[in-house]
């Protein structure tokens, strides 16, 4: 019996370690970079970086993004769009993230450049396996 969509989606999301986040700027010009997350109950997905990054400068304008979560056998793609986290949400993302990374993480999250977003994702594709031809899921 072969597990479905949203269990192998879900087992993807919560035990993976780092994502790939694509954004674009307004002009099209794309960035793509492996961050590390935290996810929620509801798919939405926490992370940091700094606001001297490319990826913060699109998200500042372009709030849309892309991210893929992959391990040998199966990836999920989702679209979605980012929000900036400030007081309470930013405190919340920075205590998941640091309960999944722990404390070496915490020089990065504490930094004065530090900026916390959540990524929420309304489409969700999952690649299964490794067949040729491949098999997709949509999970959202």
């Amino acid at each position: 019996m072969t597990e479905s969509a949203r269990t192998v989606f879900e087992k993807l999301l919560y035990e993976g370690m780092s994502c790939t986040l694509a954004t674009a700027s307004l002009d099209g010009v794309p960035e793509a970079a492996t961050i590390g997350y935290a996810a929620d109950e509801k798919y939405g997905l926490y992370f940091q970086t700094f606001a001297h990054y490319r990826k913060y400068k699109n998200l500042e304008k372009n709030p849309c993004g892309s991210i893929v979560i992959t391990n040998k056998l199966t990836s999920v793609q989702m679209d979605g769009k980012t929000d900036e986290l400030k007081g309470e949400k930013k405190e919340r993302a920075r205590k998941m993230l640091l309960a999944k990374y722990g404390d070496e993480m915490e020089c990065y999250l504490d930094s004065p450049s530090a900026v916390f977003f959540k990524f929420t994702p309304h489409w969700i594709r999952l690649l299964k396996d490794d067949t040729y031809p491949p098999t997709y899921e949509m999970v959202e």
